[in-house]
């Protein structure tokens, strides 16, 4: 049996707009635009309140949506 202590995950999609875009090409993709700028510029309680909302459509379980947004 083996015996794991740490589990690390790079990334299990590292693409998603490659299979959400049709098209896609990588090279065509701005990082620095309006949604990113927003983003950055949110107040901690804003970002919190925005990742809680993400964390609730991502699980069921009550419990580990916290966990989630953290």
């Amino acid at each position: 049996m083996l015996d794991l202590k740490t589990i690390i995950i790079v990334d299990a999609l590292p693409s998603i707009g490659a299979l959400m875009m049709p098209n896609f090409d990588s090279k065509t993709i701005v990082y620095d635009n309006r949604y990113n700028e927003q983003l950055i510029g949110m107040s901690d309680e804003n970002f919190e309140a925005m990742a809680a909302q993400m964390a609730s459509g991502m699980v069921l379980n009550e419990t580990k949506k916290e966990i989630i947004k953290d």
